[in-house]
């Protein structure tokens, strides 16, 4: 199991973006937004051409990082994505990382644990009607370095859609505290159905997808760490976009904990020993 990772920065948004071929309409500017996921996503009209379904970005500055993500993406369950990350340097010919060829959406299940009827058996992958769930996103973690340029590559030719739309990207470096989070964690859903009743008693509703709210919190932290924390809420608020992930090395984790979220409260530190302060954290899902 990974350290929990908390991201309150998105280097993503003060960066420049290029490549690729992607709508008038909606442009792959898009990506550096943080307030329209779903309503104004990047869109690759053509996504049966590799060559425009890619973009590079520039950061601002030498940054140190160790994760990518596509948020709200439209992508199949079938696509596939190239990762490669420049060092401090921007040559992208001799990469600090680079993914391969990598499912969007991996293996999660042996075959053996599936019905055979099943139609994700050979594949192990989580179900279509399961992917529907929650909104799609791609998480991309890998080791910590400096770079100043990452290039992303999309291979989704088979998209029944005949186009895609990613939402929104993060490029980030995750705060991670020296032992990690407590057991206990808690993943939840809060519903947002409209519900009407009759006079007569019956119910009419209007169903909406709920929002997941995540609840962790630590209790062997340096003041530095309650320090890091209580910064991230100075800095996010209540409204900005923040990141948890739980555990980066369990894909089945991240479908159902990782969202882009908002802080329901700041983080507060409770100073007691060294090395044994406290702080909580509790994360609620953007939707759109």
């Amino acid at each position: 199991m990974a350290t929990g990772r908390l991201i309150d920065q998105n280097r993503a948004l003060t960066a420049a973006i290029a490549g690729g071929a992607w709508s008038a309409d909606l442009p792959l500017s898009n990506l550096l937004e943080d307030g329209r996921y779903v309503q104004a996503p990047a869109r690759c009209l053509d996504p049966t051409d590799l060559a425009k379904s890619q973009f590079t970005v520039t950061l601002d500055r030498k940054r140190p990082v160790s994760i990518v993500a596509l948020l709200f993406h439209t992508l199949s369950p079938a696509a596939k994505y190239r990762l490669t990350v420049a060092g401090s340097d921007g040559d992208l010919g001799s990469p600090l990382y680079a993914s391969g060829w990598q499912r969007v959406f991996p293996r999660v299940f042996h075959s053996i644990d599936l019905d055979w009827s099943e139609p994700n058996w050979w594949r192990g992958t989580m179900a279509d009607e399961e992917l529907d769930l929650f909104r799609r996103h791609r998480w991309m973690p890998f080791a910590r370095g400096t770079s100043t340029k990452i290039k992303v590559e999309i291979d989704d030719r088979g998209n029944a859609a005949g186009y895609i739309d990613i939402g929104g990207l993060l490029i980030g470096d995750g705060f991670t505290s020296g032992i990690n989070y407590e057991r206990g964690r808690e993943l939840g859903l809060a519903s947002r159905d409209l519900v009407d009743e009759a006079p007569s008693g019956r119910l009419f509703a209007e169903a909406r997808p709920g929002r997941r709210v995540l609840s962790v919190s630590w209790a062997s932290l340096t003041d530095s760490h309650v320090f890091r924390l209580v910064d991230a809420g100075a800095r996010a608020g209540t409204s900005r976009t923040v990141f948890f992930l739980p555990d980066v090395d369990d894909e089945v984790s991240l479908y159902r904990e990782a969202f882009p979220g908002t802080f329901e409260k700041a983080p507060s530190g409770r100073f007691t020993w060294r090395n044994s302060n406290t702080s909580s954290a509790t994360f609620r899902e953007i939707l759109g």
